[in-house]
Protein backbone atom coordinates (compact mmCIF):
# COMPACT_ATOMS: atom_id res chain seq x y z
CA UNK A 1 0.00 0.00 0.00
CA UNK A 2 1.27 3.44 -1.31
CA UNK A 3 1.56 6.38 0.94
CA UNK A 4 -0.96 9.14 1.06
CA UNK A 5 -1.00 12.37 0.08
CA UNK A 6 -0.21 13.27 3.22
CA UNK A 7 2.38 11.54 4.20
CA UNK A 8 3.86 12.38 0.67
CA UNK A 9 3.93 15.87 1.77
CA UNK A 10 5.92 15.17 5.43
CA UNK A 11 8.39 13.08 3.49
CA UNK A 12 8.55 15.73 0.94
CA UNK A 13 9.20 18.45 3.32
CA UNK A 14 11.61 16.20 5.26
CA UNK A 15 13.99 15.70 2.54
CA UNK A 16 13.77 18.72 0.51
CA UNK A 17 16.37 20.80 2.76
CA UNK A 18 18.90 17.42 2.94
CA UNK A 19 18.47 16.74 -0.69
CA UNK A 20 19.60 20.53 -1.57
CA UNK A 21 22.35 20.17 0.51
CA UNK A 22 23.90 16.95 -0.58
CA UNK A 23 26.19 16.27 -3.27
CA UNK A 24 25.57 14.66 -6.68
CA UNK A 25 26.00 11.61 -5.17
CA UNK A 26 24.14 12.12 -2.24
CA UNK A 27 21.75 13.52 -4.20
CA UNK A 28 20.89 10.75 -6.70
CA UNK A 29 20.69 8.25 -3.25
CA UNK A 30 18.04 10.21 -1.97
CA UNK A 31 16.34 10.87 -4.96
CA UNK A 32 16.31 7.17 -5.41
CA UNK A 33 14.48 6.52 -1.94
CA UNK A 34 12.31 9.57 -2.39
CA UNK A 35 10.89 7.55 -6.22
CA UNK A 36 10.42 4.23 -4.35
CA UNK A 37 8.73 5.52 -1.50
CA UNK A 38 6.40 8.22 -2.87
CA UNK A 39 5.53 6.02 -6.23
CA UNK A 40 6.28 10.05 -8.23
CA UNK A 41 8.01 10.21 -11.71
CA UNK A 42 11.34 10.78 -11.30
CA UNK A 43 11.92 13.98 -13.32
CA UNK A 44 8.79 15.29 -10.81
CA UNK A 45 9.87 14.05 -8.11
CA UNK A 46 13.90 15.93 -8.41
CA UNK A 47 11.23 19.40 -8.93
CA UNK A 48 9.34 19.02 -6.07
CA UNK A 49 12.91 18.16 -3.76
CA UNK A 50 14.43 21.44 -5.52
CA UNK A 51 11.66 23.90 -4.76
CA UNK A 52 9.37 22.77 -1.91
CA UNK A 53 10.22 24.99 1.03
CA UNK A 54 12.68 27.24 -0.87
CA UNK A 55 12.54 30.90 -0.23
CA UNK A 56 13.13 33.81 -2.89
CA UNK A 57 13.29 36.77 -2.08
CA UNK A 58 10.84 39.34 -4.36
CA UNK A 59 11.61 42.39 -2.55
CA UNK A 60 13.94 43.44 0.55
CA UNK A 61 12.43 42.03 3.53
CA UNK A 62 10.04 40.07 1.77
CA UNK A 63 10.20 36.22 0.84
CA UNK A 64 8.25 33.73 -1.17
CA UNK A 65 8.28 29.67 0.09
CA UNK A 66 7.32 26.90 -2.30
CA UNK A 67 5.11 24.47 -1.21
CA UNK A 68 3.86 21.47 -2.81
CA UNK A 69 0.42 22.35 -1.45
CA UNK A 70 -0.19 25.45 -3.92
CA UNK A 71 -1.83 24.85 -7.41
CA UNK A 72 -2.04 26.81 -10.43
CA UNK A 73 -5.93 28.23 -10.78
CA UNK A 74 -7.84 26.60 -13.38
CA UNK A 75 -7.60 28.24 -17.35
CA UNK A 76 -10.58 30.72 -17.40
CA UNK A 77 -13.41 29.02 -19.27
CA UNK A 78 -13.87 31.24 -22.99
CA UNK A 79 -16.97 32.86 -23.15
CA UNK A 80 -17.10 33.94 -26.72
CA UNK A 81 -16.27 31.06 -28.60
CA UNK A 82 -16.94 30.31 -31.99
CA UNK A 83 -20.40 30.50 -31.49
CA UNK A 84 -20.25 34.38 -31.26
CA UNK A 85 -17.15 34.82 -33.62
CA UNK A 86 -19.61 33.64 -36.50
CA UNK A 87 -22.71 36.01 -35.99
CA UNK A 88 -19.95 38.78 -35.10
CA UNK A 89 -17.63 38.37 -38.39
CA UNK A 90 -21.07 38.55 -40.25
CA UNK A 91 -22.02 41.92 -38.64
CA UNK A 92 -18.48 43.13 -38.98
CA UNK A 93 -18.87 42.79 -42.87
CA UNK A 94 -22.48 43.94 -42.88
CA UNK A 95 -21.61 47.28 -41.41
CA UNK A 96 -18.71 47.71 -44.02
CA UNK A 97 -15.91 46.33 -41.32
CA UNK A 98 -16.05 49.55 -39.17
CA UNK A 99 -13.71 49.51 -36.20
CA UNK A 100 -14.11 47.62 -33.14
CA UNK A 101 -14.97 50.77 -30.98
CA UNK A 102 -17.74 51.77 -33.40
CA UNK A 103 -18.92 48.06 -33.78
CA UNK A 104 -19.30 47.45 -30.33
CA UNK A 105 -20.79 50.96 -29.83
CA UNK A 106 -23.43 50.05 -32.95
CA UNK A 107 -24.39 46.39 -31.78
CA UNK A 108 -26.96 47.56 -29.49
CA UNK A 109 -28.83 49.57 -32.05
CA UNK A 110 -28.23 47.54 -34.79
CA UNK A 111 -28.63 43.58 -33.63
CA UNK A 112 -32.25 44.45 -32.56
CA UNK A 113 -33.41 46.14 -35.76
CA UNK A 114 -32.07 43.58 -37.71
CA UNK A 115 -33.61 40.59 -35.74
CA UNK A 116 -36.84 42.59 -35.64
CA UNK A 117 -37.08 42.26 -39.70
CA UNK A 118 -35.95 39.06 -39.25
CA UNK A 119 -32.68 39.35 -41.42
CA UNK A 120 -30.11 38.21 -38.60
CA UNK A 121 -30.95 34.95 -35.95
CA UNK A 122 -29.07 34.53 -33.13
CA UNK A 123 -30.26 32.64 -29.86
CA UNK A 124 -31.08 34.77 -27.11
CA UNK A 125 -27.47 33.63 -25.30
CA UNK A 126 -25.03 34.42 -28.34
CA UNK A 127 -27.26 37.70 -28.42
CA UNK A 128 -27.01 38.80 -24.75
CA UNK A 129 -23.14 38.19 -25.21
CA UNK A 130 -22.89 40.30 -28.48
CA UNK A 131 -24.32 43.41 -26.72
CA UNK A 132 -22.09 43.05 -23.80
CA UNK A 133 -18.73 42.35 -26.18
CA UNK A 134 -15.81 45.26 -25.43
CA UNK A 135 -14.14 46.76 -28.25
CA UNK A 136 -10.68 44.96 -26.95
CA UNK A 137 -12.53 41.68 -26.98
CA UNK A 138 -13.62 42.50 -30.76
CA UNK A 139 -10.02 43.51 -31.91
CA UNK A 140 -9.27 39.84 -30.40
CA UNK A 141 -11.47 37.65 -32.03
CA UNK A 142 -11.97 39.55 -35.71
CA UNK A 143 -7.72 39.73 -35.84
CA UNK A 144 -7.87 36.83 -38.46
CA UNK A 145 -10.61 38.36 -39.96
CA UNK A 146 -9.09 41.48 -40.70
CA UNK A 147 -5.90 39.85 -42.27
CA UNK A 148 -8.20 38.25 -44.95
CA UNK A 149 -9.67 41.64 -45.65
CA UNK A 150 -6.81 44.23 -45.15
CA UNK A 151 -5.29 46.02 -48.57
CA UNK A 152 -2.15 45.13 -50.25
CA UNK A 153 0.37 47.69 -49.93
CA UNK A 154 0.13 50.10 -53.21
CA UNK A 155 2.98 50.41 -55.45
CA UNK A 156 4.26 53.78 -56.52
CA UNK A 157 6.51 55.56 -59.61
CA UNK A 158 10.11 55.38 -58.32
CA UNK A 159 11.27 59.06 -58.37
CA UNK A 160 14.53 58.23 -58.64
CA UNK A 161 13.66 57.15 -62.68
CA UNK A 162 11.87 59.94 -63.40
CA UNK A 163 14.41 62.34 -62.58
CA UNK A 164 17.09 60.16 -64.01
CA UNK A 165 14.89 61.38 -66.91
CA UNK A 166 15.04 64.22 -66.52
CA UNK A 167 18.43 64.90 -65.83
CA UNK A 168 18.74 63.29 -69.59
CA UNK A 169 16.04 66.00 -71.08
CA UNK A 170 18.13 68.93 -69.43
CA UNK A 171 21.42 67.44 -71.07
CA UNK A 172 20.16 67.01 -74.31
CA UNK A 173 18.40 70.85 -74.37
CA UNK A 174 22.02 72.21 -73.20
CA UNK A 175 23.75 70.56 -76.20
CA UNK A 176 21.41 71.94 -78.57
CA UNK A 177 21.35 75.24 -80.56
CA UNK A 178 18.74 78.18 -79.91
CA UNK A 179 17.42 77.24 -83.14
CA UNK A 180 17.31 73.29 -82.28
CA UNK A 181 15.53 73.87 -79.07
CA UNK A 182 13.11 76.46 -80.49
CA UNK A 183 11.75 73.95 -83.25
CA UNK A 184 11.96 70.44 -80.40
CA UNK A 185 9.37 73.06 -77.97
CA UNK A 186 6.89 74.96 -79.60
CA UNK A 187 6.02 77.13 -76.89
CA UNK A 188 9.40 78.85 -76.96
CA UNK A 189 9.47 81.79 -79.10
CA UNK A 190 11.71 82.07 -82.14
CA UNK A 191 14.23 84.77 -82.12
CA UNK A 192 13.30 85.63 -85.67
CA UNK A 193 9.76 87.80 -85.49
CA UNK A 194 9.61 87.51 -89.30
CA UNK A 195 9.61 83.54 -89.35
CA UNK A 196 6.76 82.03 -90.11
CA UNK A 197 5.31 84.46 -92.41
CA UNK A 198 4.60 84.75 -95.63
Amino acid sequence: MGLTMKERRLVTKALCAQYRKGTKKEKGMLLDQFVEATGYNRCYARWLLRNHGRRVAVAPGKFVEGDVRTRRPPPRPVTYGPEVLAPLTKLWAMLDYISSRRLAAALPQVLPRLQAHKEFRVSSKVRQKLLAISPATIDRLLKHERAKVQLKGRHHTKPRTLLKHCGRLHGIEGSLSPAEQSQSDPRKVTSDPYRGHP
